[in-house]
């Protein structure tokens, strides 16, 4: 490999590592969700199931305390607001 083709290959990684560095970042002035509360229902089926009983718990949700014994499928369900809009570039 040639001295020019390395430092091609040289100034490609260094924009890629750039370019992941900003995807990574985000957006400036991003807020951060923090998500501590749910409510959950076992069941296998491939939506919420609103029909079984559910229970209220912290997250992270630790089943060996609030489902001691259980090895089933169980689903999550946390509400949160979303931020209100702003206009591009605020």
């Amino acid at each position: 490999m040639g001295v020019r083709m390395r430092r091609n290959m040289r100034g490609w990684l260094i924009g890629v590592c750039w370019l992941c560095l900003l995807v990574l970042a985000g957006p400036a002035g991003a807020q951060v969700l923090r998500i501590d509360k749910a409510i959950t229902a076992a069941g296998a089926a491939a939506v919420f199931p609103a029909q079984a009983p559910t229970l209220n718990v912290d997250l992270p949700d630790e089943w060996a305390r609030s489902r001691p014994g259980f090895a089933g499928v169980l689903w999550y369900r946390a509400q949160f607001g979303a931020p209100p809009a702003t206009a591009v570039g605020d």
